[in-house]
């Protein structure tokens, strides 16, 4: 997006019913981005509410939904990891 090539979003959530405790995002205009993940957090969505929601694209903001489709195994645009084994 916008011809920049850097950059990266982290959800962080709960192990057990995968409640989003924060983001970390890095890159230009990840300002552009900060209400959306505040509202998903202020909101106490789980991490597959967001991964299931809609993100236009091409857009910024997509890369959260996205972030959240990783941790859940679910990525669309980037390889698969295999799942971390829950305790």
């Amino acid at each position: 997006m916008q011809n920049e090539t850097a950059g990266w979003v982290k959800s962080i959530h709960t192990m057990r019913g995968g409640g989003l405790l924060g983001l970390v995002m890095i890159g230009p205009h990840v300002t552009d981005m900060v209400e959306a993940g505040v509202l998903a957090i202020d909101s106490g969505a789980a991490v597959e509410t967001v991964a299931d929601g809609m993100a236009p694209h091409p857009t910024l903001s997509e890369a959260i939904r996205d972030a959240a489709l990783v941790a859940l195994g679910r990525a669309i645009d980037v390889p698969n990891r295999k799942p971390t084994p829950r305790p």
